[in-house]
C-alpha cells in the first residue's frame, strides 16, 4: 500500500518558502551590509522624529541607508527668551513663548507651549502688534509682513 506524501510535501513547500522570504527579508532587502538594525532606513521617513522644547531642532535623516542627526540650520533665529513687550501700541501686548500672539494687554499674561515656526520670525522682526478696525489687537499685516510669512510657509 502506497502513502500518500502530497499533503506532507506542500507543508514542507510552504514552510521553506516561507523561511526562505523571511531570511530575504531580513539580510537582503535591507541594502545594509550589516544585519539591520535601529538605525537603518531607506528613507527620512524611516528615521525617529525628534522632539525638542526650543527649536531649531536637529533632524534625523536617511543617509547611505542609515540614519544620521543633521545640524540645526544656523540662520533660523532662536528665542532666547520668552517675548513680553516689543512692538506694542494701543494697549496691545505681544506673548507667547516665541512672541507670536498680539492680544489686549488687559487680559494678562498669555501662555503658550514654547516652539519655533519659522513664521513667528516675520512677526518678531516685521510685525507691529496695534488695535485693529474692530477694535481688538491683533498683527498689522503690512506688505513686508505678508511677503515674509509667504516666504516662509
Amino acid at each position: 500500500m502506497a502513502v500518500d506524501n502530497r499533503p506532507l510535501n506542500i507543508i514542507i513547500t510552504i514552510v521553506a518558502v516561507t523561511f526562505a522570504y523571511l531570511v530575504y527579508d531580513y539580510f537582503v532587502a535591507v541594502p545594509s551590509a550589516q544585519s539591520p538594525g535601529a538605525d537603518s532606513c531607506l528613507s527620512d521617513s524611516d528615521c525617529p522624529a525628534i522632539y525638542c522644547i526650543r527649536a531649531p531642532c536637529p533632524q534625523s535623516v536617511c543617509e547611505n541607508n542609515r540614519c544620521v542627526m543633521t545640524e540645526a540650520p544656523e540662520e533660523t533665529p532662536v528665542p532666547t527668551e520668552p517675548i513680553e513687550t516689543v512692538r506694542e501700541s494701543g494697549g496691545c501686548k505681544i506673548g507667547g513663548c516665541s512672541g507670536q500672539l498680539c492680544s489686549d494687554a488687559s487680559e494678562g499674561p498669555m501662555f503658550t507651549t514654547c516652539e519655533w515656526s519659522e513664521a513667528y520670525g516675520c512677526y518678531q522682526e516685521l510685525g507691529v502688534c496695534e488695535r485693529q478696525e474692530g477694535g481688538k489687537c491683533g498683527w498689522t499685516q503690512t506688505d513686508v509682513l505678508k511677503q515674509c510669512l509667504l516666504e516662509k510657509s
